[in-house]
């Protein structure tokens, strides 16, 4: 499976990352006081990554096809951003907690939705694969909100 011909390119996975990625770097004079990342996981780019899975960790057809059931299952019920956070302090990068120092939310359409934080504990190697915006200073989260991502196009009501 990991060389299959019709699995996306990984060219093609890294053009869709970073055009689902949007950044923000906040510098107070010369000292770097934030650095973020986010990465809509669109549909398109969710199934990308599992073809892109499916070449690295070379499934067999098996494997694949759980896999891509198990992300086309997810999208039908939450949208998921990966996010990549540097905060000089440490003492502040606890996004995953319950009584964090962030309000994270998402708008759509005048309602909020406030994601489920997890933070990922994968090593940096698999994570740069994925998100080559991720640093190694960064912490990975992610980022779950219970509505499907078609729900963020506008011509679609949800």
């Amino acid at each position: 499976m990991g060389n299959d011909p019709k699995l996306v390119p990984d060219s093609q996975y890294y053009s869709l990352v970073e055009q689902r990625t949007s950044k923000q770097i906040i510098y107070d004079g010369l000292v770097n006081v934030l650095n973020a990342s986010a990465t809509l996981m669109s549909t398109e780019l969710t199934l990308a990554q599992v073809d892109h899975n499916a070449r690295i960790y070379q499934y067999n057809d098996s494997q694949y096809q759980t896999e891509k059931g198990t992300s086309k299952s997810n999208l039908s019920k939450q949208t998921e951003v990966f996010l990549s956070l540097f905060i000089p302090d440490r003492k502040f990068d606890d996004l995953a907690k319950k009584t964090t120092h962030w309000k994270i939310f998402l708008d759509v359409g005048g309602q909020r939705y406030e994601p489920k934080v997890l933070k990922i504990k994968t090593n940096f190697a698999e994570v740069n694969s994925l998100y080559p915006n991720h640093t190694r200073w960064g912490t990975p989260y992610r980022l779950i909100f219970l509505f499907r991502p078609q729900c963020l196009r506008p011509a679609k009501p949800c």
